[in-house]
């Protein structure tokens, strides 16, 4: 499936201006942007789309952090193991920001997807976000599952050729570090979202989606 440019209006009940994607991520629809939630906030979040459903827990115990952990109901897929029931997964995610003084980024901001998990989910991607009278714009590069329009070769291929292979296959059941999989792949694509606050609970968001939905999701 190729990309997407996807247009919504999003209404916030948050307190604060961020808002957060389907990664429960400070971020768009299922982008994320190089913003990162206040210190100490812990959001909770729920989301029920096709051809999954998710809740998501999100901690950020500093400026520079988030961490989510997150459990998905995935419509289709069967539980196996002789269970009447749809798939189930958790997974992890993380993302690092820090505010720079750039004339192209306001921040930048590394991230990872489902890092410790079954991998279903699994991406990775740097991003930069900048604001412009009052328009946020962000500029990113992804892997893995937000890779799906192969706009140009795998960067890190250069500094060795075993970024250029992904493994398609979890280690064990999930719940473990694979640095073999992280920023890899034949190649990555640029993906890029914006923001505009019209009101003081309505947002106007879009974004050009690069997400996967082929495969197991």
């Amino acid at each position: 499936m190729k990309p997407q440019i996807l247009v919504f209006c999003l209404l916030s009940f948050y307190s604060w201006s961020t808002s957060l994607n389907s990664y429960s991520q400070a971020g768009y629809i299922n982008l994320p942007s190089a913003e990162n939630l206040k210190e100490a906030t812990v959001a909770y979040s729920f989301s029920r789309n096709e051809p999954d459903r998710k809740f998501m827990i999100t901690a950020s115990p500093f400026d520079w952090l988030d961490a989510t952990i997150f459990y998905a109901d995935i419509t289709g897929q069967p539980y196996g193991s002789g269970f009447k029931q749809s798939l189930k997964d958790k997974g992890f995610n993380i993302k690092f920001s820090n505010r720079v003084d750039l004339p192209f980024a306001d921040y930048i901001a590394l991230g990872l997807n489902d890092f410790a998990g079954t991998g279903i989910y699994s991406g990775e991607y740097i991003v930069g976000t900048k604001w412009i009278d009052g328009y946020e714009f962000s500029l990113g590069i992804g892997w893995g599952n937000l890779n799906n329009s192969n706009n140009f070769k795998n960067p890190f291929g250069k500094i060795d050729d075993s970024f250029y292979k992904r493994p398609s296959f979890m280690r064990g059941n999930g719940g473990r570090l694979d640095f073999n999989k992280y920023f890899s792949g034949e190649g990555a694509s640029v993906f890029f979202a914006g923001s505009k606050e019209v009101s003081k609970n309505t947002k106007i968001i879009f974004e050009y989606d690069t997400t996967r939905r082929d495969g197991r999701i």
